[in-house]
């Protein structure tokens, strides 16, 4: 017998609805009604909060392949949410760009190095479009650590390669004025590509 087939049985045997269920292991009805159509499988957690409710073993539950595959799916979707926290702060990070020395600028015939804040070489115009950029960027990185806390993983993607995106475009604008901050974004940019193409 399978998953699904065992649990609408339990259900029915406690005479209780979907909803009745879904409120006694605080899981929405959808996600009882995905189960018991064999349309997903539940997490560890909620195995756990099954099996505790009808007073089963998480064995009788599921066959060993169906339970290996929770823990491998359980797996992926944890390592998963650690690269998009790892993502997002990486984009938070990029606000230090804001305060770090990472501009030069000429001064009596030397050469400093500056923050973006302390920048007075360049147009008012450009430092306007490199503050927003970079506030876009950390603006970015909270939205999507936002989103990761929250756990969810339809948007993933967007935020995956909206921030690559914003880093490449940081890159080219500051590309023409500091190449020590093109080094750190550059790295920043480079980690998250090994993060989106590393498997696991």
């Amino acid at each position: 017998m399978e998953f699904s087939e065992k649990l609408q049985k339990l259900r029915k045997s406690k005479g209780l609805t979907q909803e009745q269920l879904a409120q006694q292991l605080f899981v929405s009805r959808t996600a009882i009604s995905k189960w018991e159509s064999d349309r997903g499988c539940p997490n560890i957690d909620s195995l756990k909060a099954i099996s505790k409710f009808f007073n089963v073993s998480i064995d009788e539950l599921l066959s060993s392949d169906e339970l290996i595959e929770v823990c491998e799916k359980e797996s992926a979707t944890k390592v998963l949410q650690l690269k998009s926290a790892v993502f997002a702060i990486l984009d938070i990070m990029t606000l230090l760009i804001l305060f770090l020395p990472v501009f030069k600028q000429e001064s009596e015939g030397a050469f400093l190095s500056v923050s973006l804040f302390s920048l007075t070489s360049i147009m008012p115009y450009m430092k306007i479009i490199y503050i927003a950029l970079i506030c876009l960027c950390g603006l970015f990185g909270i939205a999507y650590l936002s989103y990761v806390l929250l756990q969810r993983e339809k948007l993933n993607n967007f935020f995956r390669y909206g921030s690559l995106c914003l880093s490449a475009a940081l890159i080219f604008l500051l590309l023409w004025h500091s190449p020590y901050a093109v080094a750190l974004t550059l790295f920043i940019l480079l980690f998250k590509v090994f993060l989106l193409v590393k498997k696991s």
